[in-house]
């Protein structure tokens, strides 16, 4: 199946094509597609992953055509 990610800086954009869409095995989860494009794991906490624009579980098991967005929480003053 394919979906179309958009992800930070420091993954590994090399896995998507120009399109950031990513081939993935049926029943592929959000905590699998995590993993696949080796977010560090220290940034897992500062980020929020979002499916078809609703924020969701790692747990969420991902479909043909979904939108999977990562957003790091930045703070500031």
């Amino acid at each position: 199946m394919r979906v179309q990610v958009f992800v930070p800086a420091f993954a590994k954009i090399e896995l998507l094509d120009e399109d950031n869409f990513i081939e993935l095995n049926e029943g592929c989860s959000l905590r699998s597609l995590q993993r696949k494009l080796r977010v560090p794991l220290i940034y897992r906490p500062f980020v929020s992953v979002l499916v078809n624009y609703d924020k969701v579980s790692l747990s969420t098991k991902l479909k043909e055509g979904d939108v999977v967005s990562f957003y790091t929480v930045v703070s500031g003053g």
